[in-house]
């Protein structure tokens, strides 16, 4: 037998209701879940769901742009509908989960394609915008598929498992090339089109990367067949070396320095300072770049910031 006193009471209590909506209500973590693989059958039922207020069967309610939903009716497992009210979908969980998760299935979801259900569509939770290098050159095998060597760019598109998709003109070819991640294989492709798997080079054992520079482990498409190939994805861009912060200046001269640094794959790097005048507030820009030498890439930035005099 034991007693609280009043006042441990009411704190204990207030810590159940502050808590109860994750204890008594769906535990899943992710508020944006990623579903690609079905374009040919089920477009409309792909993309980006993200978590809505209704909850069905104590699991959460998703909504894509088109306004289809990703939910679990009793019995039936995870479904893609346009009606979150009904077991009848064009995207199912074939092992009928119990999954509290819709990506935490631990398998691919399959599609109608109007006859039968097949197929592989990966869901998946959405990542945060990876940041880091906007730019990758591809090189290595230049004997056999020159075509498609070159420096891929970061477009504006990104996955619906949340990477970005990159692309590089390749006038050999004749038309646009993407550099991709898809999910369901958990490797990185190059080929025409993002939204479908076909690819001409892919990643080996790379598992969740975000960026195609994690693995020097490649495959090209020859023969018919997936072999082994000799391929360097690097950063060609410049990336910021953190954020620029005030320095202590003088009361006297009212300045203020500013620090920025860039690197580079191939090893480069550098820093300048920037001076300006202030008085308690001081805002700033910079703009700086390698030599010539080692190829186009200037990063700029600007900030404003509060510093007091030196002691």
């Amino acid at each position: 037998m034991f007693s609280l006193s009043p006042k441990r009471f009411i704190m204990g209590a207030f810590l159940v209701m502050a808590c109860g909506y994750v204890a008594g209500g769906p535990s899943c973590d992710c508020d944006e879940i990623g579903v690609s693989g079905g374009y040919e059958h089920q477009s409309s039922r792909m993309g980006v769901f993200a978590r809505t207020e209704a909850v069905v069967n104590g699991r959460w309610v998703y909504q894509n742009s088109e306004y289809q939903y990703l939910y679990f009716p009793s019995g039936f497992g995870w479904r893609i509908s346009s009606d979150y009210t009904s077991s009848s979908s064009g995207v199912k969980d074939p092992s009928s989960s119990n999954a509290l998760c819709p990506n935490d299935v631990g398998s691919n979801f399959q599609e109608w394609d109007g006859s039968e259900w097949g197929g592989s569509v990966a869901v998946v939770c959405r990542v945060p915008a990876p940041t880091g290098c906007d730019e990758f050159a591809l090189s290595g095998e230049e004997s056999t598929h020159a075509n498609y060597m070159g420096k891929y760019k970061r477009t504006n598109t990104r996955t619906p498992d949340g990477r970005w998709v990159y692309n590089y003109l390749s006038y050999n070819y004749g038309n646009y090339l993407y550099l991709f991640y898809w999910p369901q294989y958990k490797d990185w492709r190059l080929g025409p089109d993002y939204k479908y798997p076909g690819a001409f080079l892919q990643t080996s054992g790379d598992a969740a990367s975000l960026h195609p520079t994690a693995t020097n482990a490649w495959l090209k498409w020859s023969g018919g067949q997936w072999v082994d190939a000799n391929i360097q994805a690097e950063c060609c861009g410049v990336q910021v070396l953190g954020s620029w912060q005030p320095i202590q200046y003088s009361s006297g001269s009212q300045e203020i320095s500013y620090y920025a640094g860039f690197e580079q794959s191939n090893g480069y790097s550098s820093s300048s300072t920037f001076r300006s005048e202030i008085s308690t507030t001081v805002a700033a820009g910079f703009s700086f770049g390698p030599p010539s030498w080692l190829g186009s890439g200037e990063v700029s930035g600007s900030g404003e910031g509060t510093a007091s005099p030196a002691a």
